[in-house]
């Protein structure tokens, strides 16, 4: 059982390898609820790096403070607390436990922290555990966080001027091919990977599992079952009828 300190690290330090650089994968968001496409940004950033040699040692699920998601969706905004146990029922449901995580810091802030400064915080909280850790110094572990987003986020903010990015593309989209291959052999200078899959990302959103759930739709192509029983349980969207949820097949819960 990971340990519930805000930004768990017993799973990702018995990860860690010697003497390489340890990648860590970084998603953040509203995540009001988690779908599958949060959990396949990070399965999908994971495994091109593993087919470009890299090593990834773990990836952390980081939903935004109540207060931002409050912001923008008043009375559908789900409590810090809901959106994390969401996100651990997910990760468990996807059968990614060995290696992925939520990372309770954002919520557990008295205010919204954007995200360069949450990637900040982590970058710098995992590079102070291994230089304060005698064996890992000692056994040569690096680490670097990579700041996972899609494309329109990067786009927005620029942050192809930045570092230490994976981008997760989505099928069809041809902004990217506004940079040429100068463009694309800087990105990787920098530490900017550029990632597609056909088969895991689709047209995935919170604001449709919003949608589907008000009315009375089937939600496994957009998350996991575990999420949409937990959601029948605490009764959000209480104008959702009842025929969906009672067609989900059983499933033990795990409640803290």
């Amino acid at each position: 059982m990971e340990e519930t300190k805000p930004t768990p690290t017993s799973t990702l330090i018995k990860n860690f390898k010697p003497n390489t650089t340890n990648y860590v994968l970084l998603l953040t968001g509203g995540i009001n609820p988690v779908h599958r496409l949060h959990i396949g940004a990070l399965e999908i950033a994971k495994m091109g790096l593993e087919k470009e040699g890299k090593y990834v040692a773990g990836g952390y699920l980081s939903p935004s403070h109540y207060v931002y998601v409050n912001t923008k969706l008043n009375d559908k905004a789900l409590k810090s607390k809901t959106r994390v146990k969401l996100c651990e029922l997910a990760i468990e449901e996807s059968e990614n436990e060995s290696w992925m995580f939520v990372d309770q810091f954002e919520v557990s802030q008295d205010r919204f922290v954007d995200f360069p400064s949450v990637t900040r915080r982590l970058r710098r909280y995992l590079k102070d555990l291994v230089k304060n850790s005698q064996v890992l110094v000692e056994k040569g572990v690096k680490v670097e966080v990579l700041f996972c987003c899609g494309y329109d986020l990067f786009d927005r903010c620029a942050l192809w001027r930045s570092s230490n990015i994976a981008v997760i593309d989505r099928p069809g989209w041809e902004k990217l091919s506004i940079f040429n291959e100068e463009d694309k052999k800087q990105f990787r200078n920098r530490n900017i990977f550029i990632f597609e899959d056909n088969e895991k990302i689709g047209d995935f959103s919170s604001s449709k599992i919003r949608e589907k759930i008000e009315n009375d739709q089937d939600t496994s192509d957009i998350t996991y079952n575990s999420v949409a029983k937990y959601l029948k349980q605490i009764k959000w969207l209480k104008n959702t009828r009842k025929s969906f949820f009672e067609n989900l097949p059983s499933q033990e819960d795990d409640e803290d």
